[in-house]
């Protein structure tokens, strides 16, 4: 009887998909991985350097170069004293406003 894996684990959680997959499986699926590195001129070091660390809204992947970017840009604007910075009423209504929620 054949294991069933849901595929969409492989975006929303990799660690989960491949730990249900069996080694060799594995094993292939990271000689595909490199063959597509290797393939697009890829530069691994780059890659790594760039972990996902979430989405925005939109879905597309927030990596940690760019949440740190972000940050450091909200600390100058801090520091600056020109961070638009809102309350949790004001970012609420902002939502119910925008959605049409009320």
């Amino acid at each position: 009887m054949q294991q069933a894996i849901d595929i969409n684990l492989l975006k929303e959680n990799p660690k989960l998909f491949f730990s249900q997959l069996p080694e060799k499986a594995e094993e292939e699926i990271s000689e595909f991985l490199y063959f597509i590195i290797y393939k697009y001129n890829l530069n691994i070091e780059v890659l790594n350097k760039n972990k996902i660390m979430g989405y925005d809204a939109k879905g597309k992947p927030i990596t940690e170069s760019n949440y740190i970017e972000g940050l450091d840009i909200i600390n100058k604007e801090i520091d600056n004293g020109t961070a638009k910075v809102f309350t949790s009423n004001e970012v609420r209504k902002k939502i119910i406003d925008e959605n049409n929620l009320v």
